[in-house]
């Protein structure tokens, strides 16, 4: 009998978190300035938007690359990673809009620093509740 590794305790499944959240950081910062620069949103808007996109490649990716999941997608699964999602964006926005107004950073660099610090946050939110593996992922 094999026992799964707990890839909260993995450096490869932080990597492959990490690698998973540069591509949607890259979509997502694509996608603010697209809607900043080129259709002149503003950019508390343009996040929001960009983020939406980034979050649903995300779950499709962490849940089955990172975690490696193997069982059906489901509704609950998915409203536990927007969650999780939701809350971090707010919280996100609030350091990007006090970055940006109170402390004078650009707002690209502001995101950046948003986005690194929350990673570490995310990735075990997101293992240890929303993308948790159950019975029907057992076995390597």
């Amino acid at each position: 009998m094999t026992t799964r590794r707990d890839p909260l305790q993995s450096w490869s499944a932080f990597l492959r978190f990490g690698l998973v959240g540069g591509l949607c950081f890259g979509v997502g910062m694509l996608g603010v300035w697209l809607l900043t620069e080129r259709l002149g949103w503003h950019y508390l808007v343009s996040t929001v938007l960009a983020m939406l996109g980034a979050n649903v490649l995300g779950w499709l990716l962490n849940r089955s690359w990172t975690y490696e999941l193997r069982r059906r997608r489901t509704l609950a699964e998915f409203l536990r990673y927007a969650g999780v999602n939701l809350l971090a964006a707010g919280v996100s926005l609030a350091l990007l809009a006090l970055l940006v107004s109170a402390a004078g950073l650009h707002y690209l660099l502001a995101c950046a620093l948003v986005a690194l610090t929350m990673a570490v946050l995310n990735f075990q939110l997101h293992g240890r509740w929303s993308l948790k593996a159950g019975p029907d992922d057992a076995g390597d």
